[in-house]
């Protein structure tokens, strides 16, 4: 029986006879580390907040989605005042990022260039900046953003 290189899980091979004990033995390996990661990011995550409401202010972070009706721009509501918006196409291929003083413009994984105005809790994205993009607003397409704000 051979083992994986990292969690040593026990791997059946067409001369092993098959049973439960290496299967148990892997579900409860596979258990163990993922109570470990779990451990892990939850350390991070409460260290990232605490770093975040650093220098006397706090920072805040507003969710949203929207599905896209192709015009060419989108206003988005927070209850926060952004200065970093996030954008992501719900099949995961499309991921958009905006930071307030930008210059006016948001880029794309794909390195396209969209609009993006920031004002107080909202955020008016466009395609003004790239001719028939209706970016991150295509008809159709379901989108989830993440803005960090104070």
């Amino acid at each position: 029986m051979k083992l994986t290189e990292k969690l040593k899980l026990k791997l059946f091979e067409k001369t092993d006879r098959v049973s439960y004990k290496p299967i148990n033995e892997n579900v409860e390996a596979i258990e163990a580390e993922l109570g470990k990661q779990a451990e892990n990011l939850t350390a991070e995550i409460a260290a990232v907040m605490t770093a975040m409401g650093s220098g006397g202010k706090t920072a805040r972070v507003s969710f949203g989605g929207w599905t896209g009706n192709g015009a060419v721009s989108r206003t988005l509501t927070f209850e926060v005042a952004p200065v970093l918006l996030v954008i992501l196409s719900s099949d995961g291929r499309d991921l958009y990022t905006a930071v307030i003083g930008g210059n006016g413009f948001g880029t794309g994984a794909n390195g396209n260039h969209f609009g993006v105005a920031f004002n107080g809790g909202e955020v008016t994205i466009s395609n003004q900046l790239s001719v028939g993009y209706s970016a991150p607003n295509i008809n159709g397409e379901k989108y989830f953003c993440v803005a960090i704000g104070v």
